[in-house]
């Protein structure tokens, strides 16, 4: 029944009785996530997995960079938004090295932060594992699966941030090439309106018994 001069009441039914379990699926579950739909993370949770699905690709795009170095600070904050991910289960957070310009050519990083969370995935599991009561539709506030999630929301934006100057990159990269071959076909028009002239020209002189390269010595000489 609604309020009195308002619409229905609304009231937080992620806890009810008999509501539908969220989905254990990662790729489900990563599209609830990124509509800001609660998820319950449990021991199946494979954060290698989801590290690899939000970042292989992106450092795939950053290598095809002209410049990859002018993406650094995304890299960096996607780093830094794994770490806090291991956050949840680690004591004294990993502290990873300065990501050094190679690793941006070549797409190191990624598999840095995959040996990241593979060293912190088995205690994150079993403490999921723990923390999830069978038939649980939501995480209460400050349990290991919502801190998780609070942190995969982190990774999700900086992984998003990522890829947007990565787009803004390579439509530069693409304008620039664009402008040398647009050159380029200048260049080449020039050329072939040039052997046209002379070719014309050379046929007028021949009429006269006079070549072409006659004049141009006369010219030069």
């Amino acid at each position: 029944m609604g309020k009195r001069g308002g619409g229905p009441e609304r009231r937080d039914v992620r806890g009810d009785v008999g509501m539908v379990a969220p989905p254990t699926d990662q790729t489900a579950q990563r599209w609830r996530r990124q509509r800001w739909l609660h998820n319950v993370y449990t021991g199946s949770f494979d954060l290698v997995a989801e590290v690899t699905e939000l970042l292989g690709d992106l450092a795939r795009q950053v290598t095809e960079l002209a410049d990859p170095v002018v993406v650094r600070p995304r890299v960096e904050e996607c780093m830094s938004a794994v770490v806090g991910c291991v956050e949840v289960v680690a004591a004294s957070p990993p502290v990873l090295p300065r990501l050094p310009d190679d690793a941006l050519r070549d797409g190191s990083w990624v598999p840095l932060l995959v040996m990241t969370a593979q060293r912190h995935s088995p205690v994150l599991r079993a403490l999921l594992d723990r923390a999830h009561r069978p038939g649980q539709t939501f995480a209460a506030q400050g349990s290991p699966s919502a801190l998780l999630e609070v942190a995969l929301r982190e990774l999700d934006g900086a992984a998003y941030r990522l890829g947007r100057v990565v787009g803004q990159a390579q439509r530069r990269q693409a304008v620039g090439s664009v402008g040398e071959f647009n050159a380029n076909l200048a260049a080449e028009a020039d050329r072939r309106r040039e052997r046209a002239r002379r070719s014309g020209a050379a046929a007028r002189l021949a009429k006269y018994g006079v070549a072409i390269g006659d004049v141009d010595e006369m010219s030069t000489g």
